[in-house]
């Protein structure tokens, strides 16, 4: 028989949701909500990136070189792709092109920090052009494709890495609104759900359910895995598909080679359950994927739910953003986005897993 977990003991004890989670109680929609921003309580040490003091010179040199470029006095971008119209950093851009992020564009290029600065100059027009920072705006144009419940975010892995879910075969609309700016935009409200120190997220991408609407196009696909690449690297920390389609496997095999190294290491590809690659705890994967967790979507408690953790986040690192001084781009994140921290990361290595063959 199962139990409905209540608001109120979520909110008195936002961990109390992983024993109940793992019990097998089912979560009612007028408790869930709460629950979906409540990282571990203890996440392992092991974060990335940040900045250590055993950097060689030539990487410190870089860094400030990326520093120096984009806080130059005068320095603007074009306002949206294909614009003449320029406009310099806002607030938010700055907290974007954060040290870290300088780190994650510097371990895609190996290093060369003038094709960082083009890709990172490349990324702020595509986050312009795309509005990603005009949370309420994204909010109100993706309204109906949320109601889908076809993009999740949605609970931790061990290491505190937020759980993005995909479920392609529930978007019900027509081809003509299967845009690829719900994923980005859930990804980036995963961000902002990142506990301390938590760099990465946890993608699921789900194919097998019985098909809704329209058939997701290989192009959709093809858009997905090139715009984590070029505007995301390092960003995933796992990546889950399970039961890639004949068709879209097909074209996948096509482009796969192409794909940046540091992605294709962090994709996994299962045809039994999810939960076989045992990216994410029992209790925290939905039941929909093998998982524990007896979750039902409801857009008009999840929704609502989602959008004012977001802003609260958001809230509280711009505060803390501005008590640093005047703004400037290549700060680290743990100094607005969580209380300093002492201990000392470092950054990943690359083949630290091999490759995964599509298989």
């Amino acid at each position: 028989m199962s139990s409905s977990i209540s608001t109120q003991s979520i909110l008195s004890d936002p961990h109390s949701t992983r024993s109940a989670w793992s019990s097998g109680s089912t979560v009612t929609p007028a408790s869930y909500a709460p629950a979906l921003f409540t990282p571990p309580s203890h996440p392992p040490l092991k974060k990335l990136p940040q900045f250590p003091p055993t950097w060689t010179d030539q990487q410190r040199a870089n860094i400030a070189l990326l520093e120096n470029h984009f806080n130059a006095p005068g320095y603007t971008l074009p306002t949206e792709d294909g614009s003449n119209e320029r406009a310099p950093l806002h607030e938010r851009e700055m907290m974007f092109l954060s040290r870290e992020c300088f780190l994650r564009f510097l371990y895609d290029t190996r290093n060369d920090a003038r094709l960082a600065i083009t890709r990172l100059e490349k990324t702020i027009v595509w986050r312009r052009t795309s509005r990603l920072d005009d949370i309420e705006g994204a909010s109100d144009e993706l309204c109906e494709e949320s109601k889908m419940g076809k993009n999740l975010v949605l609970g931790y892995t061990p290491t505190g890495q937020p759980v993005v879910y995909m479920f392609p075969s529930r978007n019900t609309g027509p081809l003509e609104i299967q845009r690829t700016m719900h994923v980005f935009f859930m990804l980036e409200r995963a961000l902002d759900l990142m506990a301390d120190g938590v760099t990465t997220v946890t993608l699921v991408i789900k194919f097998d359910e019985t098909r809704q609407g329209p058939r997701m196009t290989a192009k959709v696909v093809s858009h997905i895995f090139r715009c984590v690449a070029d505007h995301y690297p390092w960003m995933l920390g796992r990546t889950v598909v399970h039961k890639l389609p004949r068709l879209i496997r097909a074209f996948t095999r096509l482009f796969w080679p192409f794909i940046d190294a540091p992605l294709r290491e962090i994709v996994t590809f299962t045809s039994t359950t999810v939960a076989e690659a045992k990216a994410v705890d029992n209790d925290q994967l939905l039941k929909d994927c093998g998982g524990d967790l007896d979750l039902p979507y409801d857009y008009e408690t999840y929704w609502p739910a989602l959008m004012t953790a977001c802003h609260g986040r958001r809230a509280d690192q711009e505060l803390r953003w501005r008590s640093l001084g005047p703004p400037r781009a290549g700060r680290e994140e743990r100094r607005f986005k969580v209380a300093p921290s002492t201990t000392s990361l470092t950054p990943p290595k690359r083949g630290l897993r091999k490759p995964v063959p599509l298989a």
